[in-house]
């Protein structure tokens, strides 16, 4: 249809569609190129202690229904024994995830595992990866979920994070690249100084190239341990300045209920159930 200014054209799997969207003498073109992209869901779990977080995993459906959105879902136990990693998969949370891969790490670093991840994730074919640790929980509706999830899907971006609202940022009128229910900035690793680091471990989708070409290297997989490596990609990202999307909408947060963040556990405790509680609601 030409003349209501929206064209689409379908041949095999390719598609272009442009949508045109006037607000204000304001207009977004938004191009689906290439749809065969392979998206993955990657998540992780470290030790024997983190048992009590797939009791609220069991509740979130939210999160089912976002990780079966995608091509993978790949779940790393790293470091856990087998006793305890055959418990928590015997939890009705993993047996609602489809195309269910597990991988396991033993006796390595943490950004040692994650190195071996990237590469395992580069030879299966992945172009993007959702990288959601084990903490993290949803914080949305389905309606803006839907509206997220096409984003990710169709999308043009290397960065995006989706745990961090543009409302935090201090940084003023950002311009709007995106805005179909869900709104997404053009905010760069820059933007988060002051409101959180610039890069770290936080729900994100990232290009598997991009991050390999600017983000994770060789500093970064020597660093062992958690604390260290985030601090170099934080001051990394701060003199390196990347792109680094927000949205109006993100769709999990972690929960800090265990592990060495976890010194306000109740009130930690107390607003994921009540989280929970809302995205179960609706």
């Amino acid at each position: 249809m030409i003349g209501g200014l929206s064209i689409l054209h379908y041949k095999d799997t390719y598609e272009i569609c442009c949508n045109i969207y006037i607000n204000s003498c304001f207009i977004n073109f938004f191009k689906k190129i290439n749809m065969s992209k392979k998206f993955c869901v990657f998540t992780q779990t470290y030790g024997n202690d983190r048992e009590e977080l797939y009791k609220y995993h069991n509740l979130d459906e939210l999160d089912i229904y976002f990780r079966n959105s995608f091509d993978l879902n790949l779940y790393a136990f790293h470091n856990v024994s087998e006793e305890m990693r055959n418990k928590l998969l015997s939890n009705s949370y993993f047996s609602k995830i489809d195309n269910l891969e597990v991988v396991v790490y033993d006796n390595i670093s943490y950004t040692h595992s994650w190195k071996e991840t990237m590469k395992k994730l580069k030879d299966s074919g992945i172009d993007k990866v959702i990288f959601i640790q084990d903490d993290c929980f949803t914080i949305t509706t389905k309606e803006k979920m839907d509206a997220l999830i096409e984003y990710i899907k169709n999308g043009d971006y290397k960065l995006l994070n989706i745990e961090r609202h543009i409302d935090k940022f201090k940084t003023e009128n950002k311009n709007v690249i995106y805005d179909n229910i869900v709104k997404v900035y053009d905010t760069t690793s820059g933007d988060y100084d002051g409101v959180g680091y610039s890069f770290d471990d936080g729900p994100y989708v990232g290009d598997i190239d991009f991050l390999s070409e600017n983000v994770y290297d060789d500093t970064y997989y020597s660093a062992g341990g958690i604390w260290g490596a985030e601090m170099y990609l934080h001051e990394k990202m701060l003199k390196n300045i990347i792109q680094r999307y927000v949205t109006s909408c993100p769709s999990h947060l972690r929960y800090y209920i265990l592990g060495m963040n976890s010194s306000q556990r109740n009130e930690e405790l107390e607003r994921l159930e009540e989280n929970l509680r809302t995205v179960t609601n609706h």
